[in-house]
């Protein structure tokens, strides 16, 4: 009994590896970019964000759950941020559309380079969930 236990239980973690790995492995679709404006941006002040869709295909997004990175020594980092209250629900963004929203930036801030990260959601045409890196903006 135990002998069949054990191929069931290597078959499972066969299956929950590659799952993991092509998730890791899935990127936004070329031509999706976050962007943040202004640059440099005020510690305490407002980042205006800009999420177009250059892609073929619609994309879902909430821009409310963008969170804050930080380049520091060489790697990025999550930075502090506000908490902010945001819906669960993702919007579908056509092709050729922007998205705009704006997000606080921490009085707290120290001077240096920072991006935004948001998720696109799987509620778009085969589209997995997938993280979306944003161009880097500085703060003085």
């Amino acid at each position: 009994m135990r002998l069949s236990i054990f191929p069931a239980a290597l078959l499972l973690g066969a299956c929950a590896t590659q799952n993991s790995a092509s998730f890791e492995a899935e990127y936004p679709p070329e031509g999706v970019r976050l962007t943040a404006a202004p640059s440099p941006a005020s510690p305490g002040g407002v980042a205006n964000l800009a999420l177009q869709n250059g892609a073929a295909l619609p994309v879902g997004y909430n821009l409310c759950m963008a969170a804050l990175e930080q380049f520091e020594a060489g790697l990025w980092i999550p930075a502090r941020s506000h908490a902010v209250s945001c819906p669960q629900e993702f919007a579908s963004l056509a092709p050729g559309v922007t998205a705009t929203g704006q997000a606080p930036l921490p009085g707290s801030l120290a001077p240096g380079l920072y991006r935004f990260v948001t998720q696109l959601s799987a509620s778009s045409v085969n589209l997995p969930d997938v993280q979306l890196r944003g161009e880097p903006f500085r703060v003085d």
